[in-house]
């Protein structure tokens, strides 16, 4: 009898650390993926890849069905019935997913790095531009991309993106400016 509690505590006992440990790694994968979407931005690059927005969106949702599986984990291990095995074999299930889950992110990052690092180039910016000037979609991202990256255009001319039919560069988005005011793409000459 005294080997079946014991063999009961070791049960619970690495029902908690593995539970508490869960709750850490959930907490990690969700702010990991909240950090891109808001500092990086990566959801506006998706006309680059629909990538960068699926990755830190499955991301978040890894970390957060990690703290659901890892509450779920320590209400197990408070309530020390005896008959717990159904509640384990949900508690299990529910692991499985959210280490798939984790997988498929874990995946996706590694093809978002190959999109950057081969794909990126051949984005089509020009057709971005063309779109920024008439569409507030568009604008709204590039403004976005623009000042929180510190760029202005696309990857090989920057500002000269902007540059009219001519050629002549006329004017840039306020987003480009250094100091961003109202107007001050509008006095860019060259």
């Amino acid at each position: 009898m005294s080997a079946a509690v014991q063999g009961s505590s070791g049960r619970h006992l690495l029902l908690l650390l593995s539970a508490v440990s869960l709750l850490a790694l959930g907490v990690a994968l969700f702010a990991i993926g909240i950090s891109f979407l808001a500092s990086y931005h990566l959801d506006h690059l998706s006309f680059a890849s629909a990538l960068f927005a699926i990755t830190p969106a499955l991301i978040v949702v890894s970390g957060f069905l990690t703290v659901v599986v890892a509450c779920y984990g320590v209400v197990l291990w408070r309530r020390r019935h005896h008959e717990m095995s159904r509640r384990l074999r949900a508690f299990a299930c529910v692991l499985v997913l959210a280490v798939a889950l984790s997988l498929v992110a874990s995946v996706a990052s590694f093809l978002l790095r190959e999109v950057i690092a081969n794909h990126f180039s051949a984005v089509d910016v020009q057709a971005q531009i063309i779109r920024y000037k008439v569409n507030d979609f568009f604008r709204n991202r590039w403004d976005i991309l623009q000042g929180s990256y510190g760029c202005c255009g696309g990857h090989e001319n920057g500002y000269k993106d902007y540059a009219n039919d001519e050629g002549v560069i006329t004017e840039v988005p306020d987003s480009c400016c250094k100091v961003v005011t109202p107007g001050c793409g509008q006095v860019w000459r060259i």
